[in-house]
């Protein structure tokens, strides 16, 4: 029986490690996979060993905070690998975390597949991916210019296409979705997504709600809806609420894909939550801030590499242009939102967002990505 581990740091890896862990048992049955995880790959039958979800964070100071617990992680997965020596072990994303345990368990000989690599081809240097390349066994590439970066350095790596082509859908028709809310059908939608760090609901989540709280005032025909990806954030996101005066919030705790398609505009955090709105074609405003130590040593240190980095939300960074309007530190603002969202609310506006999306989407590949990630770690591990 082969055995594969599967490691993921933070609710949009959980996703990804779930899905794979699927297509891996559709090919596979017998398969054992085993998992750093939390609650969507438990549900998708990996036997989950360790969460370190709610240890996510971005940014130089901010996993400060959480240090220990990252530590300990370190250590137990290591033991783990250690323990079970596994087929494959399949990282996926959260580039600091899962380069320390690669260079750790470089010596066991344990085939590594990394999916959704260290984005040294996007804002890094070649000699960075040269040691990315050093503790990795083939990449799973989910970009083009990804594929490119590593080939050239001479990796072996495939691309695959991006994931969030496979998830990003919702069957639920709007009447239904509707009723489950409990609003009428001549109501729109305003779609406000906080994020899933701690970190995000502390500083973005607020501005976010403030901005809603200023469009519902002008538009009365629009309910916003809260989604609330994680239970233990939503007393934090209630007094956010009731702070900012939103009455009329209703609240969503399950299926964010059903709020994105049915939303007639959302605000949210800068995130993996962006790309999804792109490949659903709901018309977003972007948001985030960072700690102000991180922000002031991101901006004089990494000054060079950031150059190269004019957006921060990833379809703007895809296209090279601004397609969601971005708010970044004391940019991010409730005023600047909601006045940033008069604009988009337009019809005008919102059909040319949805002709720009599409060509976002153009970009990520076809589908199937999970399913061809999979065969291609099969294909490794069984040769």
């Amino acid at each position: 029986m082969k055995k594969i581990i599967i490691s993921t740091g933070e609710v949009s890896g959980d996703l990804h490690g779930a899905q794979l862990a699927k297509a891996l048992k559709a090919i596979n049955p017998d398969v054992k996979i085993i998992g750093i995880g939390s609650t969507q790959m438990k549900e998708a039958g990996v036997d989950v060993r360790l969460d370190l979800s709610h240890a996510s964070t971005i940014g130089i100071f901010e996993p400060l905070k959480f240090l220990k617990t990252l530590w300990s992680g370190l250590d137990q997965i290591v033991k783990l690998i250690t323990d079970e020596r596994p087929d494959a072990f399949i990282p996926i994303d959260n580039q600091g975390f899962h380069m320390m345990i690669l260079k750790r368990i470089k010596h066991l000989g344990v085939p590594s597949f990394y999916f959704i690599s260290p984005q040294e081809w996007q804002w890094g240097t070649e000699k960075a991916g040269r040691e990315v390349l050093k503790v990795v066994t083939k990449i799973l590439a989910i970009f083009p210019q990804e594929e490119a970066f590593y080939k050239k350095l001479g990796g072996d790596v495939t691309y695959v296409g991006h994931p969030i082509i496979d998830v990003a859908k919702s069957d639920m028709p709007r009447e239904t979705f509707l009723k489950s809310l409990g609003v009428v059908s001549t109501q729109k939608i305003l779609g406000i997504f906080p994020g899933s760090r701690h970190q995000e609901i502390k500083r973005v989540a607020p501005i976010l709600i403030e901005a809603a709280k200023k469009i519902i005032d002008k538009h009365p025909d629009i309910t916003p809806v809260l989604s609330i990806v994680d239970k233990k954030y939503e007393a934090d996101l209630k007094k956010a609420v009731n702070k900012a005066g939103l009455d009329s919030v209703k609240y969503m705790y399950k299926n964010g894909y059903d709020l994105i398609e049915h939303s007639t505009l959302s605000l949210i955090t800068s995130g993996t939550i962006a790309l999804e709105h792109a490949v659903m074609g709901t018309p977003c405003i972007a948001a985030y801030k960072f700690s102000w130590p991180t922000y002031i040593v991101a901006r004089t240190v990494f000054r060079e590499r950031l150059k190269r980095l004019p957006f921060m939300t990833l379809p703007n960074l895809i296209m090279g242009e601004e397609i969601i309007p971005e708010f970044l530190q004391t940019k991010a603002t409730s005023t600047a939102i909601s006045n940033k969202a008069e604009t988009l609310l337009s019809e005008t506006f919102q059909k040319d967002m949805k002709v720009r999306f599409a060509k976002v989407v153009e970009k990520l590949g076809s589908p199937g990505v999970y399913s061809r990630a999979a065969s291609e770690i099969f294909c490794k591990i069984f040769r």
